[in-house]
């Protein structure tokens, strides 16, 4: 994996009810360049339509 190309990063996907603790989470997550956030939910189910609507690939 390299990290400086950001399609080899591990994707997160947010699931928090409070808007100020994902805020918080997601410029954690981008100031560490660990990880690319690819969507943020508030809630299990609303996560799961997302990502049932956006992924094309299984997760590993």
């Amino acid at each position: 994996m390299n990290p400086s190309h950001p399609t080899s990063l591990p994707r997160v996907l947010l699931i928090e009810d409070s808007p100020e603790v994902r805020q918080r989470l997601r410029s954690l997550i981008e100031e560490s360049r660990a990880a690319r956030v690819i969507g943020e939910a508030d809630s299990n189910g609303r996560a799961l339509a997302l990502f049932t609507s956006t992924n094309r690939t299984p997760w590993c």
